[in-house]
């Protein structure tokens, strides 16, 4: 019966670790790549137009190079970039987490503790932003 009791405790453990990466994978497919735990600050003129990168792959962000547009990408990139085109002067908070339900601007979202604890891939964090007070 120990057997048996371990079995199903290892089996519910997989399927628990195995959820949680599903729903990485799938908050992945569902939106770009995270490129910064922060968002960026940009002061747009009026009517002009800006791409916003959806994908977190470009390499001028957080507008789009059109990275995402190479035939060997292609497949692994999510999200395209969103056009947006400035009404007014002013400074706007551009999304770099990719997480934002109010695309292309910045939400908050990347407070949350799940893309805090993320490392990003070429990112070294030279201070802790939050650090625990003793």
């Amino acid at each position: 019966m120990e057997e048996q009791k371990d079995g199903q405790t290892t089996r519910y453990f997989q399927r628990n670790l195995l959820e949680s990466n599903l729903h990485l994978f799938s908050l992945h497919f569902q939106f770009g790549m995270v490129y910064d735990k922060k968002p960026c600050k940009v002061s747009v003129k009026k009517y002009h137009q800006y791409k916003w990168c959806g994908c977190g792959k470009s390499h001028s962000q957080p507008f789009c190079d059109l990275t995402c547009t190479n035939f060997y990408f292609r497949k692994n990139i999510v999200g395209g970039p969103i056009t947006y085109i400035a009404p007014e002067d002013k400074d706007v908070w551009f999304c770099l987490c990719k997480r934002t339900k109010n695309r292309p601007f910045c939400d908050g979202t990347h407070r949350d503790p799940e893309i805090q604890e993320l490392k990003i891939e070429g990112k070294i964090e030279l201070f802790e932003p939050n650090p625990n007070k003793s």
